[in-house]
């Protein structure tokens, strides 16, 4: 049985950028086509580039039918008969309330913020001059701010705007199928869940290397590095669902609260333990016929900032279920071979439990054999999954400002100690692991 469908409404601050492009329009589709409980979504563009809503449809309906999978041609069509577009400098808060606020009718809306984290302070002063209808709601992606201190600003902004509750930091690793896999492994039948601590846990590693260079996001790329990009975020809030308590109650605030709690007890590194148990490095070009170019080579790239393509970082976990326990995160681009997983090594002491535990988006193995446990089927993907979220008003997956605030903790010391020179940033021809 299908749902009726919900209308909504979003606007999109940033909108001809290529990955609100080519990511937001096609969850849109997806949402609009769901078989059971469709969204059915009116979408604003705002953007300095000069796009009329003929444009921005023309462009709309361009991605959709390169999809995969394709939407039907009448979704496509409804889908990009609801996209407007407005022309104007997010940096002229005025000028977007005169053009903006009469398109939106007074209805709830959500302001989703696809623009760079230099322009998140304009985007939001842009909403305050809106005057956001009563039930709106603004969506960050990450990162959310460049330390904790600016973060810490930018949540002072967003909720003179609109409160907390309103404010949704997303971070679509929460939303991805290897979260999904976690969970359901940890609730599962495999009883898993007993040994699930320091007792039989030899070691936790959380590993997100990708064979793909960083490319067209050279750029934007060369201001935020692997510790941010990866670390700051997705990897500790992966770390935070290995390690955190499973809550009694499934509510959202009992989620959110005890993933904080397993971010709070993470230790802040000091000198000695940034330049014993991180790494950093980058890719140089490759060798051989057709190899990639390095890094630095890229359009945008100033080579003086020794921005980071690869990061490791290891700690030892203090809580008093995982104390003792060594962790290890690592991402990296242009590496040899495509690695996403999160890997427990069991003790040899636990009788009937599988030595090591691999998590990974597609598939659960338990000593290298496909683990057919049942996990909540939802093929939407992770965009699609986080709008359908927001729109809802559902805050599982949002990231509270504790929880971002703890994460900029860990990576504000580590950069701190890589300031001071150490360790040294090392280099690895493209298409190999570093050293």
């Amino acid at each position: 049985m299908t749902d009726a469908p919900v209308d909504a409404q979003v606007v999109v601050l940033g909108a001809a950028g290529d990955l609100a492009v080519r990511h937001l329009v096609p969850a849109v589709a997806r949402l609009a086509e769901h078989p059971v409980a469709p969204l059915r979504l009116r979408v604003v563009g705002v953007d300095v580039a000069p796009w009329t809503t003929q444009q921005y449809r023309l462009r709309a309906r361009d991605v959709l039918q390169r999809a995969s999978p394709r939407p039907s041609p009448l979704v496509v069509d409804e889908v990009v008969g609801r996209l407007d577009m407005v022309s104007a400098d997010i940096t002229r808060p005025g000028d977007v309330a005169s053009l903006l606020a009469p398109l939106l009718g007074g209805r709830a809306t959500v302001f989703y913020v696809a623009l760079p984290p230099s322009l998140h302070l304009a985007a939001l002063a842009a909403v305050g001059a809106v005057g956001p209808p009563p039930g709106s709601r603004i969506v960050f992606e990450k990162p959310f701010g460049h330390d904790g201190p600016s973060a810490a600003r930018l949540t002072g902004a967003a909720t003179r705007v609109v409160p907390e509750r309103a404010l949704y930091r997303v971070d679509h690793f929460l939303h991805h199928p290897i979260s999904d896999r976690l969970v359901g492994l940890r609730h599962g039948p495999v009883a898993l869940e007993p040994v699930w601590d320091r007792h039989h846990v030899e070691s936790i590693e959380i590993t997100w290397d990708e064979t793909g260079l960083v490319g067209a996001r050279a750029a934007s790329y060369d201001t935020v590095g692997a510790l941010r990009d990866m670390v700051q975020g997705h990897l500790l809030l992966l770390l935070a669902l290995v390690t955190m308590e499973l809550p009694a109650a499934t509510d959202d605030a009992s989620w959110r609260a005890a993933r904080l709690e397993a971010l709070r007890v993470l230790p802040t590194p000091g000198p000695a333990e940034v330049a014993g148990g991180t790494r950093r490095g980058r890719y140089a070009a490759g060798t051989g016929p057709g190899a990639a170019r390095g890094y630095t080579e890229e359009p945008g790239v100033r080579p003086t900032r020794e921005t980071e393509t690869f990061v490791e970082v290891a700690t030892t976990l203090r809580s008093a279920r995982w104390r003792g326990v060594p962790v290890v995160l690592r991402a990296g681009k242009a590496m040899q071979t495509d690695v996403r997983r999160i890997r427990l090594r069991l003790a040899p002491t636990v009788p009937g439990a599988p030595a090591v535990v691999d998590v990974m988006p597609d598939r659960v193995l338990l000593d290298g054999v496909p683990w057919d446990g049942s996990v909540p089927a939802d093929h939407l993907p992770p965009t699609a999954r986080m709008l359908r979220d927001v729109v809802l008003g559902r805050s599982r997956h949002a990231v509270t400002d504790d929880e971002v605030g703890e994460c900029w903790r860990v990576v504000d010391a580590i950069r701190s100690g890589w300031r001071r020179g150490s360790p040294a940033l090392l280099e690895h021809p493209a298409g190999t692991s570093p050293p």
